[in-house]
């Protein structure tokens, strides 16, 4: 969540989600480190709630898969509840409230709210998932 590549930051989030599912290997190398830090001027832009809702992310991966959260993410947390993308702060409708009551469990704990089909295992090109959940394994077999 760099830059804004004017697809808009979430686009890195969706591609964790998918690294996750497609390289489950690699899982503990891409979360054992914490993400930086924003600079002092990020406190008034609208990235000032990226580094909660990349903790939101990991740990409902880290969640729905069984593997261990790293320690960083317990420190990042909204002020405010707020959606995955998006800069403002969440309402009070009907669709709000539908999405807390079906948001996995970390959503409440960092205030980042999104459904399940946001990190869901995503099937990159068509390739079916194999046992251990590596997409690429069924290239090489091929």
């Amino acid at each position: 969540m760099s830059h804004d590549d004017g697809r808009g930051r979430i686009v890195e989030l969706i591609q964790l989600a998918k690294d996750w599912a497609s390289f489950p290997a690699l899982r503990e190398a891409m979360i054992q480190e914490p993400p930086r830090s924003h600079r002092w001027h990020h406190r008034f832009t609208r990235r000032r709630r990226d580094l909660a809702r990349i903790a939101a992310v990991v740990h409902a991966l880290c969640d729905r898969d069984r593997h261990p959260i790293p320690s960083w993410v317990w420190q990042w947390r909204s002020d405010k509840p707020i959606g995955l993308c998006g800069g403002r702060v969440m309402q009070d409708t009907p669709y709000e409230r539908s999405l807390r009551a079906s948001a996995p469990e970390a959503c409440s704990y960092h205030d980042v709210w999104f459904d399940h089909a946001s990190i869901q295992n995503i099937a990159v090109h068509r390739m079916p998932a194999t046992p251990s959940g590596s997409r690429h394994e069924s290239v090489e077999a091929q």
